[in-house]
């Protein structure tokens, strides 16, 4: 498993330091954000991965559970059979859950860490003892945990040396965070 960050200096004239090609590959085929397909079509800020890689750090390798009393078959699930749950609760029990479930697809679901873009298949990773389960809800992989661990890391670092060398003082709350992140 790895990320392939194909960084885009310009676009329409405009130079950039953190637009990128961003693709996960796992045994060394594409499986976001586009399973199968080696594309470039799909183009963000990396800063944006990046921040939430080091906010949701620890989350994100730690937990191995799901936040509220259901246990679906992947991870891609979580909401229809949290909103099945619901509508057997009441008021304030199940906007509770709700909030904690929302809490739990922001750190776990990558793909909101691009935030104003649509269309994208979901992103889950979700740590299940000695492995991480990598969910597109078109896929699932599970990827021995220290692999994924790995991927996440060398992505997060190869982010922060180019963030590093545009800008340090820019970036710099951000690069400490990640420093931190352990």
């Amino acid at each position: 498993m790895s990320f392939k960050l194909a960084w885009r200096d310009e676009a329409d004239g405009v130079k950039y330091n953190t637009l990128a090609s961003i693709t996960l590959l796992i045994d060394g085929t594409p499986a976001w954000p586009i399973p199968g397909e080696d594309t470039s079509e799909f183009e963000w800020f990396a800063d944006e991965l990046f921040a939430h890689l080091a906010e949701c750090w620890k989350p994100l390798v730690l937990r191995q559970t799901y936040p509220i009393p259901v246990q679906p078959e992947r991870p891609s699930l979580l909401r229809s059979e949290a909103e099945k749950r619901w509508s057997a609760l009441t008021g304030p029990a199940a906007e509770k859950e709700e909030q904690e479930v929302a809490a739990f697809e922001d750190v776990h679901n990558l793909a909101n860490a691009f935030g104003g873009v649509t269309g994208l298949l979901p992103l889950w990773f979700l740590r299940n003892h000695d492995d991480m389960i990598v969910d597109t809800q078109e896929r699932l992989w599970k990827v021995p945990f220290d692999v994924a661990r790995s991927a996440l890391t060398i992505a997060g670092s190869a982010i922060a040396d180019r963030l590093g060398k545009a800008d340090h003082d820019k970036w710099a709350q951000l690069l400490t965070a990640w420093q931190q992140r352990a």
